[in-house]
């Protein structure tokens, strides 16, 4: 006889597995690719934090989830981080840059308060960089920092900062011999900060600056050190509507053969340049009538709130930024 009792079988359990909710927790989304050495990197419409650092024989991107390095020749670089209030640091300090060849670098971030510093150390002799830069709508800041120009180098940068209040830092230390710079920068509407310094325009080099500040109360600072034996430097800057100031702080043209133009225009405003000390009287200026001189000896004229250091731990955020004088 077989026993009349059976062992209850447990039944499977009817619950299904749950799939974690996700909003609020997705992402940035960044891709990287480098295709014949021009090095790609597009974001999203988030915030994305993109660091590119070029070394002699390589070149690693990070951003907010990953990493690549590559191991070949840069020969170009080409960001679009979309919109979102973006952070992009690219440091060419180490590079190997090909001196026969121009190195472009296109940089786009769309709409945010977006954050771009470029670090170029020292720009070796013979070496070219090509920098277009278009920051779109946003309390934007820009920061170029090198630490020289050498000898028949060239450097050229068109930037544009769109809208709002922005603040972009130029600083390139010493311009070599035969160098050349050619600066183009484009302020938008806004109450915008704008700062050029280098240590000296070397023998038969030439500087063109070429500022246009837009609507708003702007605020223009130039530091150019000592103009060279047969170089030249051509400044022109439109100040635009708005109640703007241009501070000269130092435009030193002394040596046999320098050439210097100094070209600024005013708008619908009060408009004020503002010397600080004597200017050189081999400085050809053009001031248009409606624009106001001034001279003072306040070494302090030219200061703001905003920080342009180039110190990226600093409260870079233009908005805001007191405009003295």
């Amino acid at each position: 006889m077989f026993p009349t009792t059976f062992r209850k079988v447990p039944r499977p359990s009817t619950t299904l597995p749950q799939l974690e909710n996700l909003e609020g927790r997705v992402c940035p989304a960044v891709d990287v690719h480098m295709p014949a050495g021009i090095l790609t990197v597009t974001g999203d419409a988030k915030d994305n934090n993109v660091q590119i650092v070029a070394q002699q024989n390589s070149v690693t991107v990070t951003w907010d989830t990953g990493s690549k390095t590559f191991h070949r020749e840069l020969k170009g670089i080409e960001v679009d981080l979309k919109g979102g209030d973006d952070t992009l640091k690219i440091d060419l300090t180490n590079a190997d840059l090909n001196e026969k060849k121009d190195l472009p670098v296109s940089i786009k971030t769309d709409g945010g308060a977006d954050k771009v510093t470029v670090r170029l150390g020292e720009l070796g002799r013979d070496q070219s960089i090509k920098l277009k830069v278009d920051l779109g709508a946003g309390d934007d800041v820009f920061r170029l920092l090198g630490q020289g120009v050498g000898k028949d180098a060239s450097l050229k940068l068109d930037l544009d900062t769109g809208g709002k209040d922005d603040l972009a830092v130029i600083d390139l230390g010493e311009i070599g011999r035969d160098a050349k710079v050619d600066i183009k920068a484009d302020l938008g509407a806004g109450n915008d900060i704008f700062r050029f310094t280098d240590d000296g325009i070397g023998r038969g080099s030439t500087l063109k600056l070429n500022v246009d500040a837009g609507n708003g109360d702007d605020r223009v600072v130039l530091g150019l050190g000592e103009v060279g034996r047969d170089a030249a430097a051509k400044v022109k800057v439109d100040l635009g509507a708005g109640d703007d100031v241009l501070v000269i702080q130092s435009f030193e043209v002394g040596n046999k053969g320098a050439k210097s133009e100094l070209d600024v225009s005013g708008g619908k405003g009060q408009d004020r340049v503002v010397f600080v000390g004597e200017p050189s009287d081999r400085l050809k200026q053009k001031i248009h009538d409606d624009v106001e001189t001034v001279r003072t000896r306040d070494q302090s004229e030219g200061g703001d709130s905003g920080d342009d250091s180039g110190d990226d731990s600093g409260d870079d955020s233009a908005g805001g930024a007191t405009l003295k004088g």
